[in-house]
């Protein structure tokens, strides 16, 4: 969801990332393409490697992944290490994407489609709500991408650090504790998730 509210960043702020760049719209509209470079593999790749070594692992190593993207992009100095960072988001992002709901089916069986269909209501209500965000925090406060980046990562953060410390390996049907909606970051990690 974060990747929902915040992906508004570069669609309401692209004059901004392209004027730091010296670049057209164009000319950063092709760069942020390449985004879907690694979005056409990795989904098949992060499944094999759940299926191999568990849901959860390839799920933590996306976040990572995608936390590293985020960094990259927001400390970027050139269009290139700014491009590379875009790729990343593609392999973490689908990654990502690919392992969080067959990993919520495995360790709640029971209510997967509740929460399945909660992730997909987040990540659109993100969707919406993101580029308004984005576009008030320029407005009001003057935060240019750089720094709503920074934000975002740090809004990111806490909620993965709450569902992943009180988790399971998901690489066995081992079934956690209690309703996950009950979590203290489940909320945040789905507005998160979408706002990214």
């Amino acid at each position: 969801m974060v990747a929902n509210l915040f992906g508004a960043i570069t669609t309401i702020l692209i004059l901004d990332i392209a004027d730091s760049f010296g670049l057209s719209t164009g000319e950063l509209g092709g760069l942020l393409s390449a985004n879907y470079v690694a979005s056409v593999r990795m989904p098949l790749i992060a499944g094999r490697l759940g299926d191999l070594f568990g849901k959860k692992r390839v799920l933590i190593v996306s976040v990572v992944i995608s936390i590293t993207d985020s960094l990259m992009i927001a400390w970027s100095p050139t269009a290139l290490i700014y491009s590379l960072g875009v790729i990343i988001a593609g392999i973490g992002t689908s990654a990502e994407n690919s392992v969080i709901t067959p990993f919520l089916a495995d360790i709640y069986p029971e209510k997967a489609a509740r929460y399945i269909s909660l992730l997909q209501v987040a990540a659109s209500v993100a969707g919406m709500i993101g580029p308004l965000l984005v576009n008030l925090l320029h407005a009001r406060l003057g935060l240019g991408w750089r720094e709503q980046k920074h934000l975002s990562l740090a809004i990111l953060l806490i909620p993965y650090i709450s569902l992943f410390s009180s988790g399971s390996s998901g690489s066995r049907k081992e079934k956690l504790p209690g309703d996950p909606a009950k979590l203290p970051g489940f909320y945040p990690t789905l507005l998160c998730f979408g706002v990214r």
